[in-house]
């Protein structure tokens, strides 16, 4: 998988366990409008960034409580078919607070 998920405007994702898609949806959005704001130079408030940080904290509590130390991302790639899988590291992310 290239290093950078958020690359592949037509790709589309899974994420298992399918339950907590939601969530790593929220986060992934928060991300994704995050890396924008900062690479046109736009300002990124302390009310997004709160924001995004209870949408991680709500991720990984949800994961945890499930026994859950990772998740996974599954990309499909739409001009191939592939799929390719990436582990989230549920203890990094929540240590980080971002996703890698």
């Amino acid at each position: 998988m290239d290093d950078d998920p958020f690359l592949g405007l037509e790709d589309s994702f899974d994420v298992e366990p399918p339950e907590l898609e939601p969530l790593y949806s929220e986060v992934l959005v928060s991300t994704i409008a995050k890396r924008l704001a900062t690479n046109e130079g736009l300002q990124w408030t302390e009310k997004q960034e709160t924001e995004l940080q209870e949408r991680i904290a709500k991720l990984v509590s949800a994961a945890k409580n499930r026994g859950l130390s990772t998740i996974k991302m599954i990309v499909t790639k739409k001009a191939t078919g592939a799929k390719e899988a990436r582990e989230i590291d549920l203890n990094l992310l929540a240590r980080e607070r971002k996703l890698q």
